[in-house]
């Protein structure tokens, strides 16, 4: 029979949540492994301006400054490269693992500061090609399709002035002093402009009597109808190499001249 001294006691229950040890330990295994990446990924940060000053000249900072993605890819792999390289060392520093540091380091580059860079870059693009398109308030195909994608939806501004209309006469008024024009189809301007209301002058000249128009791809319903199937079709192609945007207005100011 066994003594008091030499039985086994019972376990103790205490309230409050259970942690094993199996669970402690799996909790601290992944805290040193997360202490030794930060270290990795933040010293690859601490030194982001060295290592995107590799390559000189063709340095993603050169490349950032002169707006350039094409220069941006020529030294990426090296860039990833020396990012590894500090991140492994500094994970050796810190008691980690070189390989886990280097991985560390390398993706940091990769996903975060590689992507950064590009997006500065293309910001730049952005806000300099909106501040050219704004600059002359003549409007080309190709800056109606930037704006369209860039915009924000914000108007453009035309004078009318510059606007081609050497197609539109004086016949087109008949005895009227405002009609709605199609440019499409007598102006390679009607490719921005669309249909525009003029209103004839004494003085010769057509003011924009509506004052703006709106830069869409509208469908008119019933699709198939005489009077908008054509229009619908033109409009739904000319969506395509467009993609998705905003509408804007063009708001339209000064006198055209238009043909004899």
């Amino acid at each position: 029979m066994a003594t008091p001294s030499s039985a086994v006691s019972p376990p103790i229950y205490k309230a409050g949540p259970k942690v094993c040890s199996c669970t402690l330990s799996v909790l601290t295994f992944p805290v040193s492994k997360f202490g030794h990446g930060f270290a990795s990924a933040g010293f690859s940060a601490a030194l982001k301006f060295y290592i995107n000053d590799i390559g000189g000249n063709q340095s993603a900072n050169s490349a950032i400054a002169n707006r350039d993605l094409v220069m941006l890819k020529t030294y990426k792999a090296a860039r990833v490269f020396a990012a590894a390289a500090i991140g492994g060392t500094a994970s050796v520093i810190s008691g980690g693992k070189f390989a886990n540091g280097a991985m560390s380091g390398a993706f940091a580059q990769l996903y975060n500061n590689e992507k950064t860079s590009v997006s500065t870059i293309k910001s730049y693009s952005k806000q300099l090609s909106k501040a050219a398109i704004l600059e002359d308030n003549k409007i080309t195909l190709e800056e109606a399709m930037i704006w369209w994608r860039d915009g924000e939806g914000d108007p453009l501004y035309a004078d009318l002035s510059l606007i081609d209309l050497s197609g539109v006469t004086k016949e087109h008024f008949a005895s009227q002093n405002q009609i709605y024009i199609n440019l499409f189809s007598i102006s390679e301007d009607g490719y921005v402009y669309g249909t525009i209301g003029l209103e004839l002058l004494k003085n010769g000249n057509v003011v924009a009597f509506k004052g703006y128009d709106t830069y869409d791809f509208d469908i008119k319903s019933p699709f198939f109808s005489r009077k908008h199937f054509v229009r619908n079709i033109f409009t739904a192609i000319g969506m395509v190499p467009h993609g998705k945007g905003n509408a804007f207005n063009i708001i339209f100011y000064g006198e055209g001249t238009i043909g004899k």
